[in-house]
């Protein structure tokens, strides 16, 4: 009986002792799965924060994209009005130079008739008078009169000059200023083409192969702690 009772103590205590082992088994399981829990929260959050990252590069990527496209429309928005301001610029010198034509044909005209009026007064009634009288006082006034009309036709002339340089100076720079914005207008437009569509294209590669890479490593840690929780289930049916 004795022995009954010792072997009966013995199997009841296997049994509590293989009870304990199994419950400190599934606390150990218990604490695997809480830490695995958290590293994949820390994971998630870690690939979350990563998305918000590249979007919002990706965002101020395109930012910075759209405003070098606003600057670029602005630019050839800017040569066209100076394309179609050339001939208005071209036009308005022809009208210029017509005018300052005009004028000076005006003050040959007057000039001719001022010649004219000096002949007649030298060919009128008192043509025939003396040497005296024609070197008196009508001689004087006649010759500063000539001398004046020449210095201010030769002063006209030079400024009309002056002016259809000025004019043709400015055409010219114009032209050579609209041709200039033009080519650069053309050089920016195929930088910008070549230079954003690779980066931005780069860009959503990397942000794929990132979300992948997260998404890999997601789906490996839950398989893992899927296993580990079957071992730990399957252990504690065998205890």
């Amino acid at each position: 009986l004795t022995k009954r009772v010792e072997g009966l103590d013995e199997r009841l205590w296997a049994r509590t002792g293989g009870a304990e082992v199994a419950k400190q088994r599934n606390r150990e399981l218990e604490q695997q799965v809480q830490a695995l829990e958290q590293q994949v929260r820390l994971n998630s959050a870690a690939m979350d924060e990563a998305s918000k990252r590249q979007a919002t590069k990706m965002r101020r990527t395109e930012h910075a994209l759209e405003e070098s496209m606003r600057r670029l429309a602005k630019v050839e928005e800017e040569g066209r009005a100076r394309q179609q301001q050339g001939p208005q610029w071209d036009e308005y010198a022809e009208v210029r130079v017509s005018n300052l034509e005009q004028q000076q044909d005006r003050v040959d005209g007057d000039l001719n008739k001022l010649q004219m009026q000096i002949d007649e007064l030298m060919q009128g009634p008192g043509g025939s008078r003396g040497e005296e009288e024609i070197a008196g006082d009508p001689a004087p006034s006649i010759d500063d009169a000539i001398l004046a009309a020449e210095k201010g036709l030769a002063g006209l002339r030079k400024d009309i000059m002056g002016q259809v340089e000025d004019l043709s100076s400015t055409v010219a720079g114009l032209r050579v200023k609209t041709d200039g914005q033009v080519q650069r207008v053309t050089v920016l437009a195929d930088r910008l083409e070549k230079a954003h569509e690779p980066a931005m294209e780069a860009l959503r590669a990397e942000l794929a192969q990132l979300r992948q890479q997260d998404r890999r490593e997601v789906d490996a840690e839950l398989t893992a702690l899927r296993n580990r929780v079957q071992e730990g289930a399957e252990s504690s049916e065998e205890a």
